[in-house]
């Protein structure tokens, strides 16, 4: 009768159950695995492609946030922290960054702050999860922003640990090579698809610990909301101008 194979020493089986935990979030980060409309997604609204673009926990585009995904969510990042309102700032390392190298976000950005004039706010919905590592070990902080009338995710910002090296190689293998931008501040690696963004900083914490920063910018959405907002904005003052005569 053959000998069971011997039993891995502890650090070793941490250090799988570690790397399978780590993999694990991959899979979630490049939107892998996931049957088809599991993730909230709908038919695309007439006159809209349906595109492929980015993805967080297969959340894209063309997502919607209800209940399910909500939960979803909660099982893989922890309690989330709502807001129901809020200001919409596009900028991930001072707004100069956005100014300097994509000028075209850096437009949507002043619109929704008013060309940063006085506080904006929007009909948004904001998750922000404080203690995401507790469930996915490599992301620290993630807040994700979503029209607060359709459900539609408008911008995700989420800061990695040091995993973040091995994080860039899923997005490379996904997305393909990013263009490199130098910076004063740092690098920044810029993927494009359809107007939408997806930008990584490569940064060192306040700990002097290799950190990234990744920001996903839905900027067809967020058109999609600026617009509506506009429309709004015309409706009250028609109807101010019939009332005064």
């Amino acid at each position: 009768m053959p000998l069971p194979p011997p039993t891995p020493p502890p650090d070793r089986r941490r250090g799988a159950l570690a790397l399978g935990v780590l993999i694990g979030c991959f899979w979630l980060l490049t939107g892998c695995g996931q049957e088809p409309g599991s993730s909230g997604s709908s038919p695309p609204a007439a006159g809209d492609r349906q595109v492929e673009s980015f993805t967080f926990f297969d959340l894209g585009r063309h997502s919607i946030l209800g209940g399910a995904v909500r939960e979803r969510l909660e099982s893989e990042l922890g309690a989330a922290a709502v807001e129901r309102r809020g200001i919409v700032e596009l900028a991930p390392d001072g707004r100069g960054l956005l100014a300097r190298h994509t000028p075209a976000l850096d437009r949507l950005n002043r619109r929704l702050n008013n060309d940063f004039r006085e506080r904006v706010e929007h009909d948004v919905d904001i998750l922000m999860y404080r203690y995401p590592e507790r469930t996915a070990p490599a992301f620290e902080s993630v807040r994700l922003v979503f029209d607060g009338r359709t459900g539609r995710p408008l911008h995700f910002q989420t800061t990695a640990n040091e995993a973040g090296g091995d994080i860039l190689a899923v997005l490379e293998d996904k997305y393909g090579a990013p263009r490199r931008i130098e910076d004063e501040k740092g690098p920044i690696l810029l993927w494009e698809r359809d107007d939408d963004r997806l930008l990584v900083l490569p940064r060192t914490s306040r700990l002097g610990r290799p950190e990234y920063l990744i920001r996903i910018y839905f900027a067809n959405n967020i058109e999609r909301l600026l617009a509506r907002e506009a429309r709004g904005r015309n409706d009250e003052g028609a109807g101010g101008a019939r009332s005064a005569f």
